[in-house]
């Protein structure tokens, strides 16, 4: 993973002056130390799997919820949660404290897409119809025990600033799960492997 410019030229915009090259640099070092000092993947693999997570100093429990009649889960903070909302087939989880945020929603419809570079590409036009700017990152593929997950990385922008946002997708029985998972753009680095290291589980409960 590199240190993305995108990020900082995002924040630059949204908080210090265009040629404030003393604040750009004091952005990088401090995204820079963040990226170096994230857990890798398996490290959120381990401790999603005991049901308990660190997150900026504090231990979080977690565990993985079921939704959309059971076609979808997801890893949950409980004692953080503040609601969850539902409706037809999407569901979002609005936490307290923690800056991150979750959305599911799955369709019988077909979801025609070869890979993760034309999901990415996909997720870039369909943002572009709702109105909204997307700078795409980085775009892979992972399996889920038996499952094989899409998805899409990429800065969106919203009325507090950055917005970082993996989006998701993946085949289940007769249906299309697709979700985000979300943090603010300067807590990229505090938050990215912990989103993956929940889709590498999220399908094992249905194994």
């Amino acid at each position: 993973m590199y240190l993305d410019e995108k990020l900082v030229q995002m924040e630059l915009k949204r908080n210090a002056k265009p040629d404030d090259n003393e604040a750009a640099e004091k952005l990088k070092e401090e995204i820079l130390r963040q990226e170096q000092e994230q857990p890798p993947v398996a490290d959120f693999i381990s401790a999603l799997s005991k049901g308990t997570v660190n997150l900026k100093g504090n231990d979080q429990a977690c565990e993985t919820q079921s939704f959309l009649d059971g076609n979808a889960h997801l890893f949950v903070f409980p004692d953080d949660v503040e609601t969850i909302w539902q409706r037809d087939n999407m569901t979002s989880i609005i936490y307290k404290t923690l800056d991150i945020g979750a959305n599911l929603m799955y369709t019988n419809a077909p979801l025609a897409v070869k890979n993760e570079k034309e999901y990415q590409q996909k997720m870039k036009e369909q943002l572009k119809k709702d109105g909204l700017l997307y700078c795409p990152l980085n775009a892979g593929r992972l399996n889920s025990g038996r499952t094989r997950i899409f998805y899409a990385t990429g800065i969106t922008t919203s009325k507090v600033g950055g917005i970082f946002v993996v989006h998701f997708y993946y085949k289940y029985k007769a249906t299309i799960v697709m979700g985000s998972l979300t943090c603010k753009l300067m807590d990229r680095f505090f938050y990215e492997n912990l989103f993956l290291a929940m889709l590498h589980l999220i399908c094992e409960e249905e194994e």
